[in-house]
């Protein structure tokens, strides 16, 4: 029999490789090799409508660079709705959080979205760019792309706009790795 102590320093160790684990396993829901256009007109709550093909834990926000060097805005506010325009999780992305492929990706605590449902993700343009129609676009195998998403506001809001022939409005992404399996019902 281990000591008091020691088996809650063991207990604490394991929870942390566990959530370290599942930090390192975290996936981008969207990526692509290279940005398509890139343009800037408006302030902008902008964004994409998606399905999950599976429960996701939800790890991190985030926000497109364009150039990695950097948001003019120095932050933007990222969030998910669900398909009735209810805010379920947001977060602000600033300079500090670090580079993902093309997007600075803040993390917050593990917030679970079920499979089958209608979600929304939107993120606060200000001055900086957004893309489209990106070269090599690809979504995680859990994620399926539906379609752009926008509304003209300086704040975060519900993007309940959206146009046809167009791949994304890109400015917002998150990072998602498997649901734990204390948390699943």
């Amino acid at each position: 029999m281990l000591p008091r102590n020691l088996s809650a320093r063991l207990f604490a160790a394991a929870l942390g490789l566990t959530l370290a684990a599942s930090d390192a396993s975290a996936q981008l829901a969207i990526n692509f090799t290279a940005p398509g256009n890139q343009f800037n007109n408006n302030n902008w709550s902008l964004g994409w409508r998606f399905n999950l093909l599976q429960p996701v834990s939800v790890t991190g926000l985030g926000m497109y660079d364009d150039n990695g060097d950097g948001l003019r805005s120095q932050r933007s506010n990222v969030g998910i709705f669900n398909s009735g325009g209810t805010l379920l999780v947001s977060t602000w992305v600033t300079n500090s959080d670090p580079l993902n492929g093309f997007f600075r990706m803040a993390s917050i605590s593990p917030f679970t979205l079920n499979a089958g449902n209608n979600y929304y993700i939107a993120g606060t343009t200000g001055p900086d760019n957004y893309t489209w129609n990106d070269a090599g676009f690809t979504t995680d195998p859990r994620v399926q792309f539906v379609s752009d998403q926008f509304t003209q506001s300086s704040s975060l809001v519900f993007p309940n706009a959206g146009s046809s022939g167009v791949t994304g409005w890109f400015g917002p992404n998150f990072t998602i790795s498997a649901v734990p399996l204390c948390s699943r019902v």
